[in-house]
């Protein structure tokens, strides 16, 4: 289940759609193309999302929620009628079998504790872990654009 919005995490603007309404508020980390990311406020149930309309979330963007990540299928821009109803609605999937862009660092940090592990045990079966840090080194290189 969602663990709602609470205070000390990114704040609902200020008279938006999103702070107006009663449902469950949640904090959400959305990661662009460019590798760049904003925290918003929104409400994300199932497959659907709602954002205010100054949010800055575009198809294609990996939105973080619940410890999952979710692909911007579809955004549709809701900006006719009253002012204070305007927001952004998102369709959001699964990326299948796809490493978006926010696990690269997840990524990074579990080679970098695989690395120290590895070079504990170089001492106890010296081939076979210095072939395998070499291989988590490369892959260091190859994250890191080396």
């Amino acid at each position: 289940m969602s663990e709602p919005w609470q205070p000390g995490g990114p704040e609902p603007r200020r008279g938006g759609f999103i702070s107006r309404q009663s449902f469950v508020k949640q904090a959400v980390r959305i990661v662009h193309a460019d590798g760049s990311s904003d925290e918003e406020v929104a409400h994300v149930r199932g497959g659907t999302g709602f954002f205010d309309i100054e949010a800055p979330v575009r198809e294609g963007d990996v939105v973080e929620v619940d410890g999952r990540e979710l692909t911007v299928t579809h955004a549709t821009l809701r900006d006719r009628g009253p002012r204070l109803m305007r927001h952004v609605q998102v369709t959001l999937e699964e990326a299948p079998g796809a490493l978006p862009v926010a696990s690269v660092e997840h990524l990074r940090r579990a080679l970098a504790e695989v690395d120290s592990r590895l070079a504990e045990l170089e001492t106890l079966d010296g081939a076979r872990a210095r072939d395998a840090l070499e291989l988590v080194r490369q892959l260091h290189r190859r994250l890191d654009g080396g």
